[in-house]
């Protein structure tokens, strides 16, 4: 696996974990989210702080990505995408609402650290074949 891909998965496992220090730390110290809902946060302290209220309301809420695209766009700098979305912890169905684009732009100083993260809210219901591959990439039904 590819160290940018394990940077992913720590992502994923920080939020399942409901671990905002862990999640926080994936990120740049200048490194910017830009949430589903629009909110714009900046700097690691700041994106700590977010999840961690954030991990308070939504609290029966799991993040869960499927991969989609990962281009190098040069030797430090990759891009990554992801069709993304939420499942209910209680049902494990996947929340028809939260379904998004998520792009990530990750860069490798000393190491790789997300630069961007940006979730675009996406209306999979209009997109049948993306939203089936969402889907099984899931093993997920829907709400």
């Amino acid at each position: 696996m590819k160290e940018e891909e394990l940077l992913f998965n720590e992502l994923q496992r920080s939020w399942i974990q409901r671990n905002p220090r862990d999640f926080a730390a994936c990120f740049a110290n200048d490194g910017t989210l830009i949430a589903f809902d629009g909110t714009y946060v900046k700097g690691k302290n700041e994106i700590y702080q977010y999840v961690q209220d954030l991990f308070q309301v939504e609290q029966d809420l799991l993040y869960q990505s499927v991969p989609v695209e990962l281009k190098r766009l040069t030797p430090t700098i990759v891009l990554f995408r992801c069709h993304t979305g939420k499942t209910r912890r209680q049902t494990d169905h996947i929340v028809d609402e939260r379904m998004a684009h998520l792009t990530l732009l990750l860069q490798k100083k000393a190491v790789w650290e997300i630069v961007l993260m940006q979730y675009t809210p996406a209306p999979f219901e209009t997109y049948a074949k993306i939203r089936h591959a969402f889907q099984n990439g899931l093993g997920k039904s829907t709400d």
